[in-house]
């Protein structure tokens, strides 16, 4: 062995060739498959927190019309909040649980 090696991952590499160097300091294919798949659970999510906004937001628009003793305070605030702010926080509050197990 030669003193300018630093470590044992190096030496194969200098009797093997350049072509080697390459592909040991090429990305690993596994992490740009699990890359793609963390980008696909995103955008999954993203679909379904956007189709049940739309749902829940039909709901509080619908309970906009009944008196205010009749509807119920998902959040638990006691606060106003818009009909956005309201259809947001109640999808926050129920998505995640699709997405548990």
């Amino acid at each position: 062995m030669s003193s300018t090696m630093t470590g044992p991952i190096e030496a194969p590499l200098q009797d093997v060739g350049v072509e080697a160097k390459v592909a040991a300091k090429a990305p690993d294919r596994t992490s740009r498959v699990h890359a793609s798949i963390r980008r696909g659970e995103r955008r999954e999510y993203r679909f379904v927190w956007a189709i049940a906004f739309l749902f829940f937001l039909g709901v509080v628009i619908l309970a906009r019309f009944f008196p205010r003793s009749w509807r119920p305070d998902p959040i638990g605030t006691g606060q106003y909040r818009t009909v956005f702010g309201e259809a947001k926080a109640i999808t926050n509050m129920t998505i995640p649980y699709a997405f548990m197990g």
